[in-house]
């Protein structure tokens, strides 16, 4: 493996680059020679500027990535022990930067795009088989066009690309501006978005072509006071959001959203101190917390009582029901379980074509293999009959209130994971769910072990046959 050095002050594209004495002047100078798995040294006080369209293409593998390391250069020492934060790489009038093709890490540096009232854009993946790691770097579009973005992934067929952001802070110039999502498989871990400079009016948006799913993880977007995602007329993607901090009156999503197209899951997000809400989002509707309608002793956070709340859209049907998250669990027993969640909506008593719970659970003696049920109508032909009327508690205010449980019975026959999720087909119905969901007849001294992706459960064991366990989903991953 070789080391190449990059200095600004005193260096030179001329040079080989090999000590800090032969330095290169620019990272682009450098990546030219640097060779699979590499190591490319920018000095702290490196400031290259250039006025035309910067692009990085890496000789490094997903195995063997380049490196490139903004460090220290007292000394120049060779090779640097200690990393710093603070070179720059700009571009002026109307040149974007792209990280194209090749893999690489980039440790450090800030990237100033463009300058006056033009359109420039950040790339991060314009090329096939790419994949581009950034970690503790500012990314800021300078210019002040309402057309600039910066961009993770391309808007054209890409294959083989992963655009990953650790610890980075994006800023913006102008209100018109915001991130694109396009074709690459998308992670902003920790970091900001318009902590500082302009604030986006839609703050994330989705380029023509957008495969591969997007993730955003503990990112502070408590400055984007606006609308945090179009999703209009866009095609199939998945964008998450997870351990955030956002505006207190942010939009979540807004724009049209088409059958088959994007899906906003957020994920214990707020710009309060909260740890319960979450909000899915999708052509069939919305699925929410709510913390005003709650069943009585029903799922908590351990302080604050909640509901899922359903919204379907007019869109939904029989064969495309909006759905809840998943609640789920691990059976450490076998036998003839019923399973049951109990819901509650206004003046409506809903039948099990219009809405049920769907179960799925390890079924097959032998083998990890998983069955199905449910309690919806039998078929798509069949007649449809009420779903059962219930007497549990509530807490709400609810005009003409209707309450039903959703029941599925079936005979568990390996221990281990289970999960079960309220479908809702109703066109423009609202419901509200307890996700605590109760597992009855089993036999007393039973051991039931409880967990989930994303969930927080409540497990409460009868003392003899005939008792249940209780298990509170709160949020989850949709899948």
């Amino acid at each position: 493996m070789t080391d190449v050095y990059v200095r600004s002050a005193d260096g030179s594209d001329a040079s080989d680059g090999l000590t800090w004495a032969n330095a290169k002047a620019t990272v682009a100078g450098a990546l030219a020679i640097a060779a699979v798995g590499d190591t490319i040294f920018v000095a702290d006080a490196h400031a290259e500027t250039q006025a035309t369209a910067i692009t990085w293409t890496s000789s490094g593998t997903a195995a063997s990535p380049v490196r490139i390391l903004c460090v220290d250069d007292t000394g120049d020492p060779e090779p640097p022990t200690t990393l710093a934060t603070t070179g720059t790489v700009t571009t002026t009038s109307t040149s974007a930067i792209n990280f194209a093709a090749g893999f690489a890490y980039v440790y450090g540096l800030t990237f100033n795009c463009s300058s006056g009232a033009v359109n420039a854009n950040i790339v991060i993946c314009s090329a096939a088989t790419s994949g581009w790691h950034l970690d503790i770097c500012d990314l800021k579009l300078v210019a002040t066009g309402a057309g600039a973005a910066i961009n993770f992934g391309s808007s054209s067929n890409l294959t083989n690309t992963t655009a990953r952001l650790v610890n980075c802070d994006i800023v913006f110039s102008a209100v018109g501006q915001d991130i694109v999502l396009g074709n690459a498989r998308k992670h902003m871990i920790g970091g900001s978005i318009a902590a500082t400079g302009s604030v986006p009016t839609t703050a994330i948006s989705l380029a023509a072509l957008h495969e591969g799913p997007t993730v955003f993880a503990g990112v502070d977007m408590s400055a984007c006071s606006g609308n945090l995602v179009d999703i209009s007329a866009a095609e199939a993607h998945d964008i998450y959001f997870r351990n955030c901090k956002l505006h207190a009156t942010a939009t979540i999503v807004t724009g049209t959203p088409v059958m088959g197209g994007v899906n906003v899951f957020l994920d214990n997000c707020d710009g309060a101190d909260t740890n319960y809400r979450f909000g899915h989002h999708s052509w069939a509707g919305d699925v929410t917390h709510d913390i005003s309608n709650f069943r009585t002793n029903g799922a908590s956070d351990g302080t604050t009582p909640y509901s899922f709340k359903m919204v379907s859209s007019a869109n939904t049907s029989f064969h495309f029901p909006l759905y809840s998250p998943w609640i789920t669990g691990w059976i450490e027993t076998t036998g003839s379980l019923t399973f049951t969640v109990q819901i509650i909506n206004a003046g409506t008593t809903l039948t099990n074509a219009e809405v049920w719970l769907e179960l799925e659970y390890l079924g097959t003696s032998g083998f990890p293999l998983a069955l199905f049920a449910d309690d919806a109508k039998a078929d798509t032909l069949a007649s449809a009959a009420n779903q059962t009327s219930s007497s549990v508690s509530w807490t709400e205010a609810l005009a003409g209130e209707v309450k039903q449980s959703l029941d599925v019975t079936v005979t568990v026959n390996e221990k281990g994971p289970f999960r079960a999720r309220v479908a809702l087909a109703k066109a423009s119905q609202t419901i509200y769910v307890d996700p605590e969901l109760t597992i009855t007849s089993f036999t007393a001294g039973d051991t039931w072990n409880v967990g989930g992706v994303g969930g927080a459960f409540v497990v409460e064991q009868g003392a003899a046959a005939g008792g249940g366990i209780r298990l509170a989903g709160r949020g989850g991953l949709a899948g």
